[in-house]
């Protein structure tokens, strides 16, 4: 079907003054979750036993999905699932399943005008190695949005997670009834509140910022699931230097341009504990990872009292090599808006052609500045994290902000047209 025309105004300026408009009006009502699962579908008969019950029936999430014939996905890490088709996703999702998208081979090589943009494609063609695995996640949103564009049904929040992720311990969300566009998350022990521009996520490998899984209002998310727009050359992969880049477009995981996605846009990342595990590591909440520095600090945020022993997880020293510095010790629950990264140099087990000496912190590229207008192709000049500022490398010295356009999707239609997408701007 051809999409609706856009109307001649625009209400909002931000996605998330919509997340508020939203929340006002739907004071005192059960949040609105849309679930995404995004990714190669590895042992999804495991994980599904956990996340039917612990994140999709106990949040009462509406669900979308992409799969794919690729049979390896980006690291080819054990056999996915090819032939996970919409006809299955109906047999085994039933009337939660909103929207669902099976991607053929011929679409995936091919990427025909219906199915990815031109800065999509480009960033595909430059070499981004986690590109098959974020090219599904923003297929997913688009699905999403174009529910919502459709229908008028306003999300608070949504989940992304991979298939082979699984959930150990019921998810809960309400609204907190007196800070408006907040909501708060309850899984077991853990309880954090987020807002308007924050991404919970879990704490461990690189940066502390692991994407597995992450829950988020629906303008955070947006931004978030839209990073495969971003990594193109004209956004420098959202770094200062070419080395920076060479990394992020070579290396086998999703954090990197995640936390760099994160702290560009300024979206704050929570970091708490999540009870989730991927499965071909763990099936039992006794063994999830858990960095650690965060069993002392899990009376975070709205929590009343650290977790009885069974919900401590599988601590480990979790090293500076996969920290980078987002457990700074003058930070008690280690929230940052990103990573400090390897401002330093690269962790040690990074091949020695990535590495960066610490005396080459090009200075000649301009300091990185609040972002005009997000809403728009290649949004991310190139730009620094230095400036003469001695103390230019902490986290407080770099708190973008995007003025305009924030959370706003660009929504590509069936028929190749794309037009941005949110309240009244599809006459919502």
């Amino acid at each position: 079907p051809a999409p609706p025309p856009p109307p001649p105004t625009v209400e909002y300026q931000n996605a998330d003054q919509e997340v508020i408009a939203n929340w006002n009006k739907r004071r005192g009502k059960k949040p609105l979750v849309a679930v995404c699962f995004a990714g190669a579908w590895r042992e999804w008969e495991k994980t599904w036993a956990t996340t039917k019950p612990n994140l999709v029936e106990s949040m009462d999430a509406d669900v979308f999905a992409v799969s794919d014939q690729d049979p390896g996905g980006a690291n080819a890490r054990g056999k996915a699932d090819k032939n996970f088709t919409v006809e299955r996703m109906r047999a085994i999702f039933g009337s939660r399943l909103k929207a669902g998208e099976h991607i053929s081979m011929a679409e995936l090589r091919d990427l025909p005008p219906y199915i990815a943009l031109p800065e999509v494609k480009r960033s595909r063609e430059q070499g981004f190695f986690m590109w098959p695995y974020f090219f599904k996640i923003w297929r997913c949103s688009q699905l999403v949005h174009k529910h919502v564009a459709r229908t008028g049904v306003k999300y608070d929040a949504v989940v992304w997670l991979r298939p082979d992720q699984a959930t150990f311990v019921p998810w809960k969300i309400s609204r907190v009834e007196d800070k408006p566009g907040t909501f708060e998350l309850n899984i077991g022990p853990t309880c954090r509140q987020f807002s308007q521009r924050d991404l919970v996520i879990r704490p461990f490998t690189f940066m502390c910022a692991n994407e597995g899984i992450v829950i988020g209002t629906y303008a955070s998310m947006t931004v978030a699931m839209d990073l495969i727009r971003f990594c193109t050359s004209n956004s420098r992969w959202f770094s200062p230097k070419p080395e920076y880049d060479n990394a992020h477009r070579t290396i086998n995981g999703g954090e990197l341009p995640f936390n760099f996605l994160s702290w560009r846009t300024g979206t704050h990342l929570l970091r708490a504990e999540l009870y989730s595990e991927m499965s071909r590591l763990c099936m039992d909440v006794k063994c999830v990872r858990t960095p650690t520095w965060l069993k002392t600090n899990m009376a975070y945020g709205c929590a009343k009292a650290p977790p009885p022993p069974q919900f401590w997880g599988n601590n480990r020293a979790h090293t500076p090599d996969l920290m980078g510095e987002c457990t700074d010790h003058t930070n008690p629950n280690r929230d940052m808006e990103w990573g400090l990264g390897y401002d330093g140099g690269f962790p040690p087990h990074i091949p020695p052609n990535m590495v960066i000496p610490k005396d080459k912190l090009a200075p000649s590229v301009p300091p990185c500045t609040d972002v005009p207008d997000l809403a728009m192709q290649n949004p991310l000049g190139n730009c620094s994290r230095k400036d003469t500022r001695m103390d230019a490398w902490k986290p407080t010295a770099h708190r973008i902000r995007v003025l305009k356009g924030y959370g706003v999707p660009l929504i590509l239609w069936e028929n190749g047209t794309a037009t941005p997408g949110w309240g009244t701007r599809l006459g919502m």
